[in-house]
């Protein structure tokens, strides 16, 4: 299809329509980028995958896809040697980690039978319990390092906590000594 018969049929207007419905902006910007198929065969495939998902929204709830973001920024940035990631990027990571197990929590034979296609689709995702575990080891919900990220920063917050504590010490005697001097 054209871009003038697009145009007349106003169908960016109704993508973005459509793309309201979203549930992260990840499928908002899958909705965007939609274009018309010209095989008969793709229409009516994509047709009964829609479908399905939609029956099974129906019945089952919403799918658990709230914390679905991009993360191909986030890789980019981290693929040259020596990059890596901030815990705030981890905790967006996370999220999508968490989405996949809950997709896949779904899964029961029962599900598999009524949607077929979706249930293929999700059994495709990959295994996430490895680096959701680690990551839930080194961060919080905030997105700040655990002290259990590893045994040397266990060791330089234990030293910090009783630096601080022997300085607050410290400061509690002299003022206290000053006190006492001020009211002999």
């Amino acid at each position: 299809m054209d871009a003038t018969t697009l145009e007349t049929l106003e169908y960016g207007a109704v993508l973005k329509e459509i793309a309201a419905f979203a549930s992260n902006p990840l499928g908002e910007a899958g909705v965007l980028k939609t274009r018309p198929f010209a095989s008969l065969q793709k229409i009516e495939e994509t047709f009964r995958e829609f479908k399905e998902v939609r029956d099974c929204v129906l019945e089952t709830g919403k799918l658990p896809l709230s914390g679905v973001v991009d993360l191909a920024p986030l890789f980019a940035r981290a693929e040259p040697e020596g990059a890596y990631l901030l815990p705030e990027d981890l905790v967006v990571v996370k999220g999508n980690l968490e989405a996949t197990v809950a997709l896949k929590a779904l899964i029961t034979p029962a599900f598999e039978r009524a949607y077929q296609r979706t249930a293929e689709k999700i059994n495709s995702l990959s295994e996430v319990s490895f680096p959701l575990s680690e990551i839930e080891r080194t961060i919080d919900e905030r997105g700040d390092i655990r002290d259990s990220a590893s045994a040397e920063l266990r060791r330089i917050r234990k030293e910090i906590r009783a630096g601080r504590e022997r300085a607050r010490s410290i400061i509690e005697a002299v003022s206290t000594d000053k006190k006492t001097k001020e009211i002999l």
